[in-house]
């Protein structure tokens, strides 16, 4: 503890035996646990001065506070003379508080003095008008998050506030605050106590330095349409100022670089490498930079690169650029396999559905959904995971069957080009009493008929009543050739349905009503090798068919093709009859409810027997082969009457999702990625 000083003049008169007197020494003691006197004086207090003059003089002492005694000596050759005692008495209040310094805790400070301060506002309560203070304290920061503490003592304050900088206060309703800022730097943080009429009553300012961490992060790393490795990257950060990456080799060798010359104008960037070698795997390591070129953050993923016409890779190694989805194998019967999503009814009395379990990677093109309306499970869905777009102009052959296992259970399994690429297990009971019309090419839906039709070609379409087999499966895709039916052995051929191809072109002139339906067209032109064929049949909507084509020449395994909808030259975006893109009211033209021409293969009406799809979901397949052909098109809000979002069902018995009670099951093909035209059109495929 610091004691206040004052100093203190001890003053004397001329000794009466001068003329021996060598000397005059000065004796100082505080202590009154013992009485100085003359002859105690030497041993029990402190020489603090002597001096040769021996007329009258002083001496100036500095002390603290307290009772001094002084004893002054004439000191000759023989030694110290008789004394003269004296005692001083030193009181004094240093700030001025009215405490004298000896009872004051902070004899510096005129507002402390006992060190009790009830509301901590600096104010002990001898000196304090007013019970009210504030502060504020823990302050933490995380990224561009502030938190700081405010506590508002004492039984004055009403209400407190806050602000920022010069930003308007903000009420506190809490003791814990937390304020996302948008800039780094220094900032400073005003709070204020109030009284009930909204006076300020006590305040505190603190400061704080704002830095948010600079992260890098590698948010997608996939192949692009062309089979080029693009890679999107996150930046956060305050100081992020520029970014790059490389691209390493097996063994580590740099094989592509990019000077981190990229400015930062979004948070997201994508970038494509071009220069690197099919069937490798490569390690892509991006790095962000400050603005003096010092490395910030870095992040690194694996990708393999597929040969030239791949677009399946498995495997659960990411780090080695693999999906993340172990391959499904034919002999495993029971339990989930590949991509799937089992959906249930969160209320069994409305449409609400919540997801009972997700897979690793819920994706891919091609999606078969089955659904149920008893209690439990909504539908199943089954993902062709690893083949994640659609390419444009490759066919692709989709099976889906249902068979029962060992156990019992009905299994759902779906083939894309002889792979099996999902697998379900039906829970016990369930099944679905709901009949739709089945349709190949497009969905029977009660708001836009014959919606969603696909946007490309449609070969063989085929149904059994039966499950089908890994070999069955292989003879259907022979080594991606395809087989004709009347080249299908016995065995395959056994429990048929239906097979459909197509052996000439084929126009229709067909009188539609807007927004309705047509009745069943036969006759179109199609070829199958058994006597059931009078079931296909065809539905049409939209604008009138004047010799409208509904098949075109190039299928997989028949000479034409079925094409629920088609616009010439929409592979490319040119009108041939303009010679010029296609316009944005051309395109609209193509899917608007009334000018639009859909076409879909009628298999069977809800009232037939037997049923194609049957009510428990047991003992069916279906195949069908298809090619994107085009773009299909749509408005990217999905408002109407551009609706081309699912220009993509290859087979239904579907009500849409609205009353997907009443629906059994749908086959989707999604894709491939979408592109704006100058007017926010969007078209399927570049």
């Amino acid at each position: 503890m610091e004691f206040a000083t004052k100093k203190l003049k001890v003053t004397w008169r001329k000794p009466l035996h001068v003329n021996d007197t060598l000397s005059l020494v000065l004796y100082r003691y505080k202590e009154n646990v013992i009485l100085p006197t003359c002859e105690n004086m030497t041993t029990i207090g402190e020489l603090v001065y002597e001096t040769k003059i021996i007329d009258e003089g002083f001496f100036d002492d500095e002390v603290e506070s307290g009772i001094w005694h002084y004893a002054i000596y004439a000191k000759n050759k023989a030694g110290l003379s008789p004394c003269a005692i004296d005692t001083y008495e030193i009181d004094f209040d240093t700030d001025g508080d009215g405490v004298k310094d000896e009872f004051d805790l902070y004899p510096f400070n005129p507002l402390r003095a006992s060190g009790q301060d009830s509301d901590q506002d600096g104010i002990d309560n001898e000196f304090d008008d007013i019970d009210a203070g504030i502060k504020i304290d823990s302050i933490s920061m995380s990224d561009m998050d502030v938190t700081f503490t405010v506590i508002a003592l004492g039984a004055d304050i009403y209400a407190w506030r806050y602000k920022i900088d010069e930003e308007v206060f903000q009420a506190g309703n809490s003791g814990t605050v937390t304020v996302t800022m948008t800039v780094d730097g220094v900032h400073t943080i005003t709070a204020q106590g109030l009284n009930e009429n909204g006076d300020v009553l006590t305040e505190d300012i603190e400061s704080f330095d704002l830095e948010q961490p600079s992260v890098i992060t590698i948010t997608d790393l996939v192949l692009s349409t062309n089979n080029y490795p693009t890679v999107t990257v996150s930046v956060q950060g305050t100081r992020a100022d520029k970014w790059g990456y490389e691209v390493k080799d097996v063994s580590g060798q740099v094989v592509s670089f990019t000077a981190p010359q990229i400015d930062l104008s979004s948070a997201t960037r994508t970038l494509e490498t071009t220069n690197l070698t099919e069937g490798q795997v490569y390690t892509y390591e991006v790095f962000v930079l400050d603005e003096n070129g010092e490395t910030l953050n870095t992040d690194s993923a694996n990708i393999n690169l597929p040969r030239s016409g791949s677009d399946f890779l498995w495997g659960t190694n990411i780090a080695a650029g693999e999906y993340g989805v172990v391959q499904p194998v034919d002999s495993q019967e029971a339990g989930s396999q590949g991509a799937f999503r089992v959906r249930r009814w969160s209320d069994p009395a409305s449409a609400n559905s919540t997801d009972e379990s997700l897979s690793v990677k819920l994706s891919g093109f091609i999606n078969s959904t089955v659904f149920t309306n008893t209690p439990d499970t909504l539908s199943y869905g089954l993902y062709s995971a690893v083949f994640e777009d659609m390419i444009p102009e490759k066919w692709y052959n989709v099976v889906f069957t249902s068979s029962n296992n060992n156990a019992g259970n009905a299994v759902f399994r779906m083939y894309v080009n002889s792979m099996l690429v999902s697998q379900l297990t039906r829970h016990a009971g369930q099944e679905s009493s709901g009949d739709y019309d089945l349709l190949i090419g497009a969905l029977y839906q009660s708001s836009w008929r014959l919606d969603g039709a696909f946007n490309g070609r449609i070969d063989q379409p085929a149904f059994w009543s039966r499950g089908l087999s890994r070999s069955d499966v292989d003879e259907i895709y022979n080594n991606g050739n395809g087989s004709a039916y009347q080249n299908w052995t016995t065995g395959l051929k056994a429990n048929s349905i239906t097979c459909v191809e197509f052996d000439q072109a084929s126009t229709l002139t067909v009188s539609n009503s807007p927004n309705a339906i047509s009745t069943t067209v036969n006759g179109f032109g199609h070829n199958v090798n058994k006597a059931a064929n009078s079931d296909a049949g065809l539905l049409t909507a939209g604008a009138d068919f004047n010799a409208h084509p509904v098949t075109q020449p190039g299928g997989k395994v028949s000479s034409h093709a079925f094409t629920p909808c088609f616009l010439t030259g929409l592979r490319d975006g040119i009108n041939p009859s303009t010679g010029n893109q296609y316009t944005s009211n051309e395109l609209a033209d193509f899917y608007d409810q009334s000018t639009r021409k859909i076409a879909a293969i009628h298999l069977n009406n809800p009232f037939a027997n037997p049923r194609y799809i049957p009510k428990d979901h047991e003992e069916y397949a279906i195949s069908v082969w298809a090619k994107r052909e085009g773009r299909g098109v749509g408005y990217y809000n999905q408002s109407a009457p551009i609706r081309g979002q699912h220009t993509g069902f290859l087979v239904s018995e579907y009500a849409g999702w609205s009353i997907a009670k009443q629906s059994k099951f749908y086959m989707y093909a999604q894709g491939p990625s979408y592109e704006l035209d100058q007017n926010s059109y969007w078209m399927y495929g570049k």
